[in-house]
């Protein structure tokens, strides 16, 4: 259990820049605990932040955090209860909160969840599940009313250097069921759940307030009882998930602009460039 004091036990810091080309620095604990990008307050409530203090000349590299667990996991049940997310032009929310998603040692070959996903200002999330490549595994097996999610996004899940979209599942935009951005920070933020075992991989997401009772009790969780996922990627013998996804650390970051934010971000309405977004460290309060 990774919560209050002893949140950051067990967990390694990346340092250097993005391996998805984002305009951000990753740095270590110890610059990341003495610049207060990476605390936990006195409530208990643990804070990863972005740099709002540096103005950056134009198209620099702002300040963040990724980190990832020193455990890894194949088969699990992991509960995320996360008050508060980044949001807005040039944010970059791949794979939580600043980003949430897992990952295998050899990525693409021991596959990827992003379980929170998202750029710019939208405010619907996006649920997405990779493997090696190549490999079987699509979500055009998985019916519409398996899952919550009214949308999807490419049903081949295989991932390589040059084409590394997943499947996706793409949630409602619906700001009472709203599950990324501003309208999920407004209600008080929600509670994600990723389950693998032998069955295949499932995700869930809450609002605040409808989150399962025996979630907030914290124990004994039982998914049976949780409805239908957000989204899923059952295991079969053509996508057997259990030897394609494999060894997950858990990974929290935050990244800027980089190739999908830039590639939407007028898309989005946001004004200018998305490195001159960067510069500014008023836009990250």
């Amino acid at each position: 259990i990774h919560a209050g004091s002893s949140f950051f036990t067990g967990w390694n810091f990346f340092t250097g820049g993005d391996p998805t080309n984002g305009n951000v620095e990753y740095v270590s604990k110890s610059t990341a605990t003495s610049d207060k990008l990476a605390y936990i307050q006195s409530d208990g409530t643990v804070v990863l932040k972005v740099d709002n203090t540096s103005t950056l000349a134009a198209g620099a590299n702002r300040n963040s955090v990724r980190i990832s667990t020193s455990a890894t996991y194949t088969t699990a049940l992991m509960i995320f209860d996360i008050i508060h997310m980044p949001w807005g032009c040039s944010v970059r929310k791949v794979q939580t909160y600043y980003t949430l998603w897992t990952v295998g040692p050899n990525w693409p070959n021991q596959g990827e969840i992003d379980i929170i996903e998202g750029v710019n200002n939208i405010t619907n999330n996006q649920v997405t599940f990779h493997t090696g490549y190549p490999s079987a595994c699509n979500t055009t097996n998985v019916p519409s009313n398996w899952v919550t999610s009214p949308g999807r996004g490419d049903p081949l899940c295989a991932s390589n250097a040059t084409a590394d979209a997943g499947c996706g599942f793409f949630t409602s935009n619906d700001p009472a069921q709203a599950m990324y951005g501003d309208p999920f920070n407004a209600a008080g933020g929600g509670v994600f759940a990723l389950l693998l075992n032998s069955a295949g991989a499932k995700v869930w997401q809450w609002p605040r307030n409808a989150v399962p009772q025996d979630v907030k009790a914290g124990h004994a969780p039982k998914p049976d009882g949780w409805g239908l996922p957000t989204g899923m990627l059952p295991s079969d013998s053509s996508c057997p998930t259990t030897s394609l996804i494999t060894s997950q650390s858990i990974v929290f970051d935050t990244t800027l602009c980089g190739g999908w934010a830039t590639d939407a971000y007028t898309g989005n309405g946001c004004p200018g460039a998305c490195t001159d977004m960067v510069a500014n460290p008023r836009n990250y309060d």
